[in-house]
């Protein structure tokens, strides 16, 4: 596997033009590789926003109060895609079983507050011997 780039989003032209990709068009081939460049460069995004973060007590604050705080999406991008692996039967082992479940439950108009709490206060849990 190779090394993750470390590209710059706010400098990177080619970041900054990440869209999502059509999928009804092209060939397979041109197709598997445009998936794995948009992978790669939105996870690149997404690393680049949490590395901003430089004081423990961000990762537990919520810009806003019907989204989890910071600190749930350090697993859920990653859990998201191995949940989207997973359904595509690309691949057959889940990594942390628990954790991708626990991650895999973000903020929605259609979720109960109660059930908001709950994934809220796990991923919480969890995650919070991380930044001791």
């Amino acid at each position: 596997m190779q090394a993750r780039s470390q590209k710059n989003w706010r400098t990177d032209p080619e970041l900054r033009r990440t869209r999502t990709i059509v999928l009804d068009e092209g060939t397979p081939e041109s197709k598997r590789s445009e998936i794995l460049r948009y992978f790669d460069a939105t996870f690149d995004i997404d690393e680049a926003l949490l590395e901003v973060l430089t004081y423990d007590e961000t990762f537990f604050r919520r810009a806003d109060p019907l989204r989890h705080p910071l600190i749930f999406y350090f697993g859920h991008t990653a859990a998201f895609y191995i949940n989207k692996l997973i359904l595509a039967q690309l691949i057959d082992e889940r990594i942390n079983p628990v954790f991708e479940s626990m991650f895999a439950v973000g903020s929605s108009a259609r979720m109960t507050l109660g059930r908001f709490k709950r994934a809220r206060a796990s991923a919480v849990r969890c995650l919070s011997p991380v930044l001791s």
